[in-house]
């Protein structure tokens, strides 16, 4: 992640190192990495799995289970010798809080040091009206937190998803026109004000795509792109497991892609909501497609067939340049949705000696809801404890 450690004063004291103001080292992300891949492992497996030498992992590990971010489990038999201790994640060492600012609804969730989401809930507030949303949102966490029965100094922050790109400033967004109260304005700081928190801003695309390296696409894939269909289309990408940002921060911004002509045909879900109504289907929000969508709805079939070659165009621009492994469909699209999408794609790609070139493989994303609001959940944990 790009913000290191500037902020990390504002991070409760009790999670934060003595001896250089960070929550955990490298080594200590490493270890805890491995823990949580492998959903508990052995001393042993994590020297396997690090670079770290059986002592330093015997040192770390004792050191980590100390501050409460690891439990010791119940031996298990592995290989000749005694049993070894199981090494466990504690998920409630730490907390975060994610918000998904979208062009229609507002999501709230908190994520546990394990990447599980602890709590998620619809916000019901007008995001496109900043002055009102702010106040809500403040009284959300605190809710939520009361209900989840979680300790404010347990938190490490509040990642935010908002619809957008940069204008060069790293927190600063150009945003669609709904949420034009939202633009033009330094996001964190407005968060940080209001939240008392510290605070980390992204794209959805993005946060979207951070959300599937930790609990989806990126448990098999390490390098991969997010398409993120929402009332506009992006993309977020992974390499080697790391969120790319790329040299002014706004990778996947697929509006350049597209000729005027072509980008009112490209995939986003804003344009969907327009055939539909042009086919006597009347639905008001992407909130209300996502939960009501019918693939045999007059329009739909049109409407795929219309977005395929720019979606097409997409996905050979990333593999062009990215080469991943894995492409997810994901952002608010409905599961039925992701999967017309996927099936408009090319499934064959030939070289120039008419052998067959390896595709990625589509994959429809399994996360609920809004993928970017758990990945916002997760920047936190991100930046400060995981790899």
């Amino acid at each position: 992640m790009r913000r290191a450690m500037a902020r990390k004063p504002l991070i409760s004291p009790s999670l934060v190192r003595t001896s250089d103001s960070t929550v955990v080292n490298q080594n200590e992300r490493a270890i805890l990495d491995v823990v949580r891949r492998e959903g508990g492992t052995t001393r042993s497996t994590i020297t396997a799995q690090t670079h770290l030498s059986q002592q330093s992992v015997h040192r770390l590990v004792d050191r980590l289970v100390e501050r409460n971010f690891l439990h010791i489990g119940q031996p298990v038999i592995s290989g000749r010798g005694q049993p070894s201790p199981v090494i466990e994640i504690n998920p409630e060492a730490v907390f975060g809080i994610g918000i998904s600012i979208n062009t229609d609804t507002v999501r709230l969730s908190i994520a546990d040091l394990n990447c599980n989401e602890v709590s998620s809930l619809n916000i019901d507030i007008d995001p496109t009206i900043r002055q009102t949303a702010l106040p809500a949102l403040h009284r959300a966490i605190a809710e939520s937190l009361e209900a989840s029965n979680i300790p404010r100094e347990r938190v490490l922050g509040v990642g935010v998803a908002i619809s957008g790109y940069r204008t060069g400033k790293e927190d600063v967004y150009v945003t669609p026109a709904p949420l034009e109260s939202w633009s033009n304005t330094p996001l964190v700081e407005l968060f940080e004000t209001t939240f008392n928190m510290p605070v980390w801003v992204e794209n959805n695309a993005s946060a979207g795509a951070i959300g599937e390296s930790l609990k989806g696409a990126g448990q098999d894939h390490s390098r991969f792109a997010y398409l993120s269909f929402n009332d506009g289309f992006g993309c977020g990408l992974i390499y080697d497991g790391k969120p790319f940002f790329g040299g002014f921060n706004n990778p996947g911004e697929m509006g350049r892609l597209y000729t005027q002509e072509q980008i009112r045909h490209r995939p986003a879900l804003g344009e969907l909501l327009l055939r539909l109504a042009d086919a006597g289907i009347h639905i008001a929000t992407i909130d209300q497609l996502y939960r009501e969508f019918d693939p045999t709805w007059p329009g739909v079939t049109a409407w795929i067939a219309e977005v395929k070659p720019q979606l097409n165009l997409a996905i050979r621009a990333l593999r062009a340049t990215m080469d991943p492994t894995a492409i997810v469909f994901g952002g608010e699209a409905p599961a039925a949705l992701k999967e017309l999408l996927i099936a408009a794609c090319d499934e064959v790609d030939l070289d120039r000696y008419g052998r067959e070139i390896g595709l990625p493989t589509y994959i429809a994303s399994a996360l609920p809801g809004d993928p970017s609001t758990i990945g916002a959940a997760l920047l936190p944990l991100k930046d400060c404890v995981l790899m």
